[in-house]
This record gives structure tokens, C-alpha cells and sequence, in this order.
């Protein structure tokens, strides 16, 4: 098993202490991308008022320890359209799952 990568700081979580981040303009409804952040980092994204507004869907370790559970509630809102769900956002979520030991 590998770790996630925080995409602002590029520090491996090898603890899995982190933050999935989406757009908050589009959230709940569109989910087109999922960022992995330290905690660190989301701290200081928070304080930043400039940049586009983001929103912590999940802690990065529970994604880590539901990330089966996650697959297949997705695959529920994609079918319902109760949220959009991209195709990157979906890649994201199963290169975390792979990292955690799910396939």
C-alpha cells in the first residue's frame, strides 16, 4: 500500500491525516474533482479568502477505511442524479482506494 499526496504541499500522508476537498460553489450537486489536502494546508486554504471557496467532504481517513462503501454510494447518486459525479472525480476515488488496499 502507498499514501495519498497532499496536492498543495506534496507531503505523503502516510498517516492518512487529511481532508478530500471539493469545489464549494458546485457543492452538494456537482462534484468534478476531489483535491486531497493536509490538515495543514486545509488550515491555511481556510484562511484564504481569494481563492474559490472549497468545502471538506470527507476526513482522508475515512475514506481510506470506507473507501468500498464510498464506491458504491456513488454509483448510487449517479444513477438517482441526485449528484453529478465526473469521471475524474471517480478515477480520484478509486486511486484512493487502491492506495488504501481495496481494489
Amino acid at each position: 500500500m502507498g499514501a495519498p499526496v497532499c496536492e498543495v504541499c506534496k507531503t505523503e500522508l502516510e498517516n492518512w491525516s487529511g481532508n478530500i476537498m471539493v469545489d464549494g460553489n458546485k457543492y452538494p450537486h456537482v462534484i468534478d474533482r476531489l483535491m486531497v489536502v493536509c490538515k495543514s494546508c486545509t488550515n491555511k486554504l481556510d484562511s484564504i479568502k481569494e481563492i474559490p471557496r472549497l468545502h471538506n467532504i470527507w476526513e482522508l481517513s475515512w475514506v481510506k477505511d470506507h473507501a468500498d462503501r464510498l464506491k458504491v454510494e456513488i454509483a448510487e447518486d449517479r444513477q438517482s442524479n441526485v449528484r453529478s459525479w465526473s469521471d475524474e472525480a471517480i478515477s480520484k476515488l478509486n486511486e484512493l482506494g487502491r492506495l488504501a488496499g481495496f481494489n
